[in-house]
């Protein structure tokens, strides 16, 4: 899905139910101008085995998705293959759950938790991963494309 990272910076996140924590790689972080992070490194492994750490924490980044906004704990990682990772931590707030409908399209529906109010995402086809500024125009690569989530 796409989604707009402190009110400037547009990005591509991959939803990831399974993962325990929320994560933006570096490139991004340094496109978001670098937001101050707090030492605070986190151990995991990825789904493929490989365990690694990540360099730090945002501990307030402002997320808008679809016009749904909150505030995430964002740990900041090295070498990922996405841009932001959007794991368990905005699916127990917003009450996240997908829907599917016959053509294989799925929407996320998001609950806010302060108004009730319900958003429905539309999820996408996957871009290359790389970090976009509002003002950059991104080119789909037509092989290896994934469904967005």
């Amino acid at each position: 899905i796409d989604i707009l990272l402190d009110r400037r910076l547009e990005a591509e996140a991959i939803l990831d139910s399974g993962c325990a924590f929320v994560a933006i790689s570096k490139a991004c972080w340094h496109n978001l101008g670098s937001p101050a992070m707090v030492q605070a490194a986190l151990n995991y492994e990825n789904a493929d085995g490989v365990h690694s750490s990540s360099i730090g924490l945002i501990p307030n980044l402002r997320v808008s998705i679809n016009g749904f906004q909150c505030i995430l704990q964002v740990h900041v990682v090295d070498t990922p293959s996405f841009q932001i990772l959007l794991g368990q931590p905005l699916f127990a707030i917003t009450s996240c759950h997908s829907v599917h409908d016959r053509s294989g399209h799925v929407d996320l529906i998001l609950t806010s938790p302060r108004t009730g109010k319900i958003w429905r995402v539309p999820t996408k086809t996957r871009r290359p991963a790389k970090c976009n500024h509002p003002d950059h125009h991104h080119h789909d690569n037509e092989r290896g494309r994934e469904r967005g989530f």
